[in-house]
C-alpha cells in the first residue's frame, strides 16, 4: 500500500504467496498517487501487510519510506522477509492511542501504527466508514468509498463474493489443499499444497525417502553432500555408463558410490549402506605420478 503522513492510502495491490511455490518469483506493481501532481511536501511510505489466508489471520507489517519525494516517479527494490507463524508483539506500551483498533508495531523499524476495526478508518481509527465487503473477508480501509479487503483462498472480486470454481472438482489427490490461481501472479490453474510424503503437481506420487547407514569403519561426518546423476536413455551424452540413477555421496574430500539403482522407479524407499569398499578411486590412486603430470 502506498500511504501518506496521515495514513491515507493512495493505492493498493495483493498477491497470494506461497513459499513452495514463489519463493524465488520476483513481483512487480505499481502505485499510484491520489493527486497529479502529487503533494511535494508531503511525506510517502510503502506499508506491506502480511495475512495468512487461509485462518484469515493478520500476521505482521513493514514500512518502507519513499525518499526524494520531489522526484516524480520513484522506484523501490526489495527483499522482504515473510513470517511463517504471526509474529509477537514487542512487549513495550505502544504510544498511540487508537480509538478503535489495535496498536501494532512494523518489524523493520520502531514505529506504530493503527490497525483499526471493520467499520473504522484514521491515523487513530477514529473515523467512520462503511466497509461492504463479505462477512468472511477482512476490511482494512474504504478510500474513495470503495473498500480494501483480504479475501479468503477460495473467494475473489471487489468486494469479496465471488467463489473460484477451480477446486471444486477436487484435483489434488492424498488430502492435500488446492489452491486457485492467483490472476495476477502465476501461470497455472491451480497449485496442490502438498501433505507429509507426497509429491508430484497433483501430489500423486509418494514421496522418495533415503535413508543412510555408514559402516563402523567409517567416521560419521557432520555434513556430507549427495550427488544425483541420471541420464535418460535418450540423452545419455556417454553411451557407456548406464541410464540408471547414481547417487554419489561427498564427505571429507572422498566419494563413495552410495546406490546404483537398476530398473528405476520413482515410487520407491532408499536404504542404503556407505562402506568403505565403495570408496571412489581418485586419479592419484589409479595413474602414477607420470601420467598424472601429462597435459589434460
Amino acid at each position: 500500500m502506498l500511504i501518506d503522513y496521515n495514513t491515507i492510502i493512495h493505492t493498493s495491490e495483493q498477491f497470494d504467496y506461497i513459499s513452495v511455490r514463489d519463493c524465488s518469483k520476483k513481483f512487480n506493481f505499481y502505485l499510484l498517487y491520489l493527486t497529479r501532481p502529487k503533494n511535494t511536501n508531503q511525506t510517502y511510505n510503502v506499508r506491506i501487510d502480511t495475512y495468512n489466508k487461509e485462518k484469515m489471520e493478520y500476521y505482521v507489517s513493514m514500512i518502507y519510506p519513499i525518499r526524494y519525494s520531489f522526484l516524480p516517479v520513484h522506484r523501490l527494490s526489495l527483499q522482504v522477509d515473510v513470517p511463517i507463524s504471526k509474529v509477537t508483539e514487542k512487549s513495550k506500551i505502544c504510544p498511540l492511542k487508537c480509538g478503535h483498533g489495535q496498536c501494532r508495531y512494523f518489524s523493520n523499524s520502531n514505529k506504530y501504527f493503527c490497525q483499526c476495526s471493520k467499520g473504522y478508518s484514521g491515523m487513530l481509527c477514529t473515523i467512520k466508514n462503511a466497509c461492504d465487503c463479505s462477512s468472511d473477508s477482512i476490511c482494512i480501509e474504504v478510500v474513495n468509498n470503495r473498500s480494501i479487503y483480504v479475501c479468503p483462498l477460495d473467494k475473489f472480486g471487489p468486494r469479496c463474493y465471488l467463489k473460484r470454481t477451480t477446486c471444486i472438482s477436487n484435483l489434488c489427490s492424498n488430502n492435500s489443499r488446492c489452491i486457485s490461481r492467483d490472476e495476477k501472479n502465476s501461470e497455472m490453474k491451480y497449485f496442490c499444497l502438498r501433505s507429509q510424503s507426497y509429491m508430484g503437481s497433483r501430489c500423486e506420487n509418494l514421496e522418495i525417502k533415503i535413508k543412510f547407514h555408514f559402516s563402523k569403519t567409517i567416521f560419521i561426518p557432520q555434513t556430507i553432500f549427495i550427488h544425483f546423476i541420471y541420464f535418460p536413455p535418450k540423452s545419455n551424452p556417454l553411451p557407456k555408463i548406464p541410464p540408471d540413477p547414481i547417487q554419489i555421496v561427498e564427505f571429507h574430500q572422498q566419494y563413495y558410490l552410495a546406490l546404483l539403482q537398476r530398473n528405476f522407479t520413482s515410487l520407491i524407499n532408499i536404504l542404503t549402506t556407505i562402506i568403505h569398499e565403495h570408496r571412489c578411486l581418485s586419479i592419484k590412486d589409479l595413474f602414477i605420478d607420470d601420467i598424472q603430470i601429462l597435459p589434460r
